[in-house]
């Protein structure tokens, strides 16, 4: 019996001793790389750069033109006005007689009485208004062509995160980005979540990525590479 709690004592030093073992390693271990950590952390923050508003270019020689005024859609006619009368055989247009007013005077000593024919005078033509006249401003001289942003060629770059490193190829062609790809991954997880990262730089010109769900540092991975690698095409 004694020979069986002296056994179970030392059982029981051993759990404690390596226990205690464990829970020294850990501590180095989380020591070591929490400034690492934070570095990481901290560089993600501020990779985020707010892009500048595109601004909107006008095409030289552009301006706005006011519109000439339409004509009256009817135009008014000194002919004396016709009215159709509606008969058994059809319509008939018939124009009114001309006013003829006869005065009545007093006839005196026997002379003849005098009557007066008023005809009435036609309507003055509506004159319409002139179109205001259409100044053109004088095209502005071509502004020069920006210079390229890069040189050509192919440039690597390497970015680091808590999960690994990614090297990132960039070609560069008259002084635009062509394509970027991932020429190594040396993360933890797999590349394939994000995939479809190197196409944005491309199409934005730019190594500002989207974030991925679930794939943050990798993320961060490939942005820094796309940095690492134009930094070295200026």
């Amino acid at each position: 019996m004694a020979q069986d709690g002296s056994n179970k004592k030392v059982a029981n030093s051993l759990v404690a001793v390596s226990c205690g073992a464990v829970l020294a390693v850990y501590t180095a271990g989380y020591v070591r790389t929490r400034s690492a950590v934070e570095q990481f952390e901290a560089q993600a923050a501020e990779r985020r750069a707010a892009d500048p508003i595109p601004q909107r270019i006008e095409a030289p020689g552009t301006r706005f033109r006011p519109k000439a005024p339409e004509p009256p859609s009817e135009w008014a006619s000194s002919a004396p006005r016709v009215d159709a009368v509606r008969t058994p055989r059809g319509t008939v247009s018939v124009e009114p007689a001309p006013v003829i007013e006869t005065p009545t005077a007093e006839v005196a000593d026997g002379a003849p009485e005098a009557s007066s024919i008023e005809t009435p005078l036609p309507p003055s033509p509506v004159v319409a208004a002139a179109a205001p006249a259409v100044v053109e401003a004088p095209p502005q001289p071509a502004q020069p062509a920006p210079a390229p942003a890069w040189k050509d060629g192919t440039y690597l770059g390497w970015g680091t995160s808590r999960h690994g490193n990614i090297q990132a190829e960039v070609v560069i062609d008259r002084g635009r980005i062509a394509s970027a790809t991932i020429a190594q991954c040396r993360t933890r997880y797999s590349c394939s979540v994000i995939d479809r990262l190197p196409p944005e730089v491309a199409q934005r010109q730019s190594p500002d990525v989207d974030y991925v769900s679930g794939a943050t540092q990798s993320a961060n991975a490939f942005y820094f590479a796309v940095v690492d690698a134009l930094s070295k095409a200026k």
